[in-house]
């Protein structure tokens, strides 16, 4: 693992140095760099034939139901409890749809958004730091391990990360109008239905509205028709406005998607997660340390109703929360499985693969390519640690104006990983935050370019 951090650490300022020699085109890079992503994600699922399983292949079935037709898996206790799932499985059929009921379809669109994750993480770095550090940007989120093996799996993950992060660049990277902060909020509220972390995008951009973001002038406007006007100026200065639009945005895109599903006879209620006291429960269970607890589903699916479970998650969650003698190592255990140790969400696509199918990439039995991929994985992820930690140092004393949106990624990261410290953990969920941490990653390579007096033009 040591010598495979060394060469791609070395690798990515050779590249780059290539770049600015042959002075390849920004629109080029940015091109070459999609279809690198796109290639090695084809080849990779075209390779390892994964299969759904547990939650996955739930979803995979209900959405071969709603092709059919037939909607009575919406009645399911698991559907009844976390209806916000239809969001992901409405799309997957939609997919079926136009391609038919195989795996490949919706796996090629998973290879498809990700390297456009790809690229808009390169586009957010080069308005931030330049065209060298997005370079770098590009080349580690193409390369991350864990973003490529799980193209294979039938994941809502993939589309959810490209819509938040397409949010948090027009936040980040453009002027403060109203206009781009409906933008935002619109596109958020659409990720937020693929998968329900919109809360933490929300919060995270709230902050760094109220408290980071430039000021902008709108000026005065004319907020009522009544003859009146209004002088707007004073309070713009406070964001208060691009805040308050930015939320309405989200919440009309929102609640117009939700009476969309209950007018169409699909489900009776809003999309939302029926019990979200269980995410605690689990998170705070020292004995699994804060994973998955097959013990606790057991405890309070006992219960005779769902004001009896409701009571009894509460008392769990109190209980835990007062042995507070043991929490700081809870939370010691839960930073290390998901931002330390090594990322097991290989698993996922490695192991429940097609019946038979038992050497992938010309012989690589399963143990083979499992080992390969947790290795190469730490790598990759462990270089782009390295940059991380002092690009967000240097923000942190010597950031600049221009760069001030590279805040919001920080605050977002930080609020997530807080968020982690108390809900139930999986290393897969890992994946949120890796297009930040390489954002801010490649503000460490500009240090490092400076450091080396390459600057930005990078002659050696």
């Amino acid at each position: 693992m040591f010598f495979a951090a060394l060469l791609f650490f070395l690798l990515i300022p050779a590249i780059i140095y290539l770049v600015n020699r042959w002075k390849v085109p920004v629109w080029i890079q940015g091109a070459a760099l999609f279809l690198f992503a796109l290639a090695i994600r084809i080849v990779w699922i075209y390779n390892v034939p994964t299969v759904p399983i547990s939650d996955f292949e739930l979803l995979y079935n209900a959405s071969t139901d709603w092709v059919r037709g037939d909607f009575s898996f919406v009645k399911t206790p698991y559907f009844d409890m976390w209806s916000y799932q239809l969001g992901y499985v409405w799309f997957q059929s939609l997919l079926m749809r136009l391609f038919g009921t195989g795996y490949e379809a919706i796996k090629i669109f998973n290879c498809i958004f990700s390297s456009l994750t790809v690229l808009t993480g390169y586009l957010t770095a080069k308005k931030l730091f330049g065209p060298n550090c997005a370079l770098m940007t590009g080349i580690l989120i193409a390369s991350d391990i864990t973003l490529v093996t799980m193209t294979s799996v039938l994941t809502n993950q993939h589309i959810a990360l490209l819509l938040f992060y397409i949010g948090l660049y027009i936040i980040a990277c453009t002027k403060n109008k109203i206009g781009y902060r409906i933008a935002a909020g619109a596109v958020i509220a659409f990720g937020n239905i693929m998968r329900p972390l919109g809360i933490v995008v929300l919060a995270a951009i709230v902050l760094y509205d109220l408290f980071f973001a430039e000021r902008q002038e709108i000026g005065h406007k004319m907020l009522f028709h009544n003859g009146f006007w209004f002088r707007t100026k004073k309070f713009a200065r406070t964001k208060l406005v691009l805040v308050v639009c930015f939320l309405a945005a989200y919440v009309v895109v929102g609640f117009a998607v939700n009476r969309g599903f209950i007018a169409s006879g699909v489900t009776d209620k809003p999309l939302g997660n029926k019990d979200p006291l269980w995410k605690f429960v689990s998170g705070l269970n020292y004995e699994t340390k804060g994973q998955y607890s097959q013990k606790d589903i057991e405890t309070v699916s006992r219960t005779g109703t769902f004001e009896e479970r409701q009571n009894l998650e509460k008392e769990i969650i109190k209980q835990r929360l007062q042995e507070t003698h043991k929490l700081p190592g809870l939370f010691k255990d839960k930073f290390y499985i998901m931002w330390v140790n090594k990322n097991y969400t290989v698993n996922w696509s490695v192991h429940p693969t097609e019946e038979g199918k038992d050497t992938f990439f010309g012989g690589q039995s399963k143990e083979r390519l499992h080992k390969i991929t947790l290795y190469a994985d730490k790598a990759v992820y462990t270089v782009g640690l390295v940059f991380a930690l002092a690009g967000a140092l240097l923000l942190l004393i010597t950031g600049n104006e221009n760069e001030k949106g590279a805040t919001l990624y920080m605050i977002f990261i930080l609020l997530y990983i807080g968020a982690h410290l108390f809900i139930e953990i999986q290393p897969r969920y890992r994946m949120c935050v890796l297009p930040g941490i390489y954002v801010i990653a490649s503000k460490g390579l500009h240090a490092l370019g400076s450091f080396s007096k390459i600057d930005q033009t990078w002659r050696w």
